[in-house]
């Protein structure tokens, strides 16, 4: 549904809100180790990452990565407008550019709902919510983190 970065990048902001503080932070090899994700791909979406404010970078021996406080209170929708926007909302089930309501295409009635509830299901909750629910027990999701 999401490009390769952008989940990769959704993946690391979770990853990186339960295991890492500004004391304790979380190497390239580390996070890649964890999420199973090849470490030079991941290196590259981790800068794009830090240029959009989403993780903090601290370089030198010891260094690391960790979130921004701010990024606490985003939701997945957020993250994902951040790193690939959200045209993906406004696109036929289908991918035909001149499907409207004037000349749908054969899902047309059947999908126009997707991307509202879509919208709804990634902005319901704030990634210090997503936090909570996979650290307080209760949760039955495991993250092969």
């Amino acid at each position: 549904m999401f490009s390769k970065t952008t989940e990769y990048a959704i993946r690391v902001v979770i990853y990186l809100s339960v295991n890492t503080t500004p004391s304790s932070l979380a190497g390239v090899n580390e996070i890649a180790g964890n999420l199973n994700f090849p470490a030079a791909f991941l290196g590259k979406v981790l800068q794009d990452m830090v240029k959009k404010g989403l993780i903090i970078s601290v370089k030198g021996p010891g260094g690391g990565f960790y979130l921004n406080d701010n990024t606490l209170s985003l939701s997945i929708l957020d993250i994902v407008e951040l790193m690939e926007g959200l045209g993906f909302l406004n696109k036929c089930g289908l991918g035909i550019n001149s499907c409207s309501p004037e000349n749908p295409c054969p899902i047309h009635e059947e999908y126009k709902n997707v991307p509202e509830s879509m919208r709804k299901a990634l902005s319901i909750k704030s990634i210090c919510d997503i936090r909570e629910d996979l650290t307080d027990g209760n949760n039955e999701l495991t993250i092969d983190f």
